[in-house]
């Protein structure tokens, strides 16, 4: 029986958190200020429904919209992965709030709306959904870098985030484009039919494409904007954007070329595994050099990233479930730390 190609059935995780995010927006208009405390745990009971219905729905490979959506392992486990890390960032940030007067629907609306646009990523099967996610992840952390508004360092690390990422974007996008012009289409298997024989565009529009994903990852050499980010961004939004962000990522690098590009892995393995090293390398060296300790999570970020990245290099299942457990336990070390 062929799936219908709209079943908001497959949305729930998503529409649980949309609708929390409006929830917890709306509230914080009428709370008066010393409520505003009672967000964080209306923020996290949504977050621990979508969890469940994450975690309760099936792992069979399951399309929607038109092809541009897949419910499946990867997604599910993914999307726990990112909801997980913002009901612990949820956690880490009450105190910090709360002593600073951060502590509002907003600010707990965008950390949902970022881990809604990792969601929406993991369960991309279309570059235009891929789209879609990523920029509903990056615009809440533009804004949560530069929360702090009485603080110049967040004024200027959101501003950064926020130019930087655009560049990074632009490439994001206009890789699209040339797969498109290439394929004459957006979808996953679009991409996996044309690889087999890839024209000129085809090759350069991946490797605009890789280089936007591997901006939003931090991978070197497009690192270079997430130790002065970091620095300047209020402490439970760095933690939260080093996590998040990474999720996101990389679940974008596994559906593009574990998932669609796997019959082709010889031919781009051995560029991310000279990228994977050198990340490897740069993150590990520069963080010994650091005093200040959120230049020294940046550039461990950096370094996790490449370890993260040698699991896509493998272009297989087992490479997959090893991102995602890394995912996971690097989720847990960072918020948990």
């Amino acid at each position: 029986m062929t799936p219908p190609a709209v079943d908001l059935r497959l949305l729930v995780p998503e529409l649980v958190v949309t609708a929390t995010a409006v929830a917890v927006m709306l509230a914080g208009l009428f709370l008066p200020a010393g409520r505003q405390h009672l967000l964080r745990w209306l923020a996290a009971v949504g977050t621990l429904a979508a969890l469940g219905t994450t975690l309760t729905a099936g792992a069979d490979p399951t399309p929607a919209f038109a092809g541009m959506y897949v419910r499946d392992a990867l997604t599910r486990v993914i999307q726990a992965t990112a909801l997980l890390a913002v009901l612990l960032a949820q956690w880490l940030s009450g105190e910090y709030v709360e002593r600073t007067g951060l502590e509002t629907g907003e600010y707990y609306a965008l950390m949902l709306v970022a881990a809604l646009g990792a969601m929406l990523m993991a369960a991309s099967s279309d570059l235009i959904m891929l789209f879609l996610g990523l920029e509903t992840l990056s615009i809440p952390l533009y804004v949560l870098a530069a929360f702090a508004r009485t603080d110049l360092r967040s004024q200027e690390a959101g501003l950064k985030y926020f130019l930087l990422g655009a560049f990074g974007t632009a490439f994001f996008l206009y890789g699209i484009a040339l797969l498109f012009g290439a394929t004459g289409s957006t979808g996953y298997r679009a991409l996996a039919e044309h690889a087999r024989t890839p024209a000129v565009i085809f090759q350069a529009g991946l490797a605009l494409l890789t280089i936007g994903l591997a901006f939003k990852a931090a991978v070197v050499p497009f690192h270079f904007w997430a130790p002065d980010v970091y620095e300047g961004a209020p402490l439970p939004a760095t933690a939260y954007m080093s996590v998040i962000a990474k999720v996101g990522a990389f679940a974008a690098f596994l559906r593009v070329y574990v998932v669609a590009l796997a019959a082709q892995a010889g031919e781009w393995s051995t560029l991310l595994a000279a990228i994977s090293v050198l990340t490897m390398i740069v993150g590990n060296v520069a963080a010994l050099r650091q005093t200040s300790i959120k230049r020294l999570l940046a550039y461990s970020s950096i370094a996790h990233a490449g370890f993260i990245l040698t699991g896509v290099v493998a272009g297989t299942p087992s490479g997959a479930s090893a991102v995602a457990f890394y995912l996971l336990a690097y989720t847990f070390m960072t918020l948990g730390a």
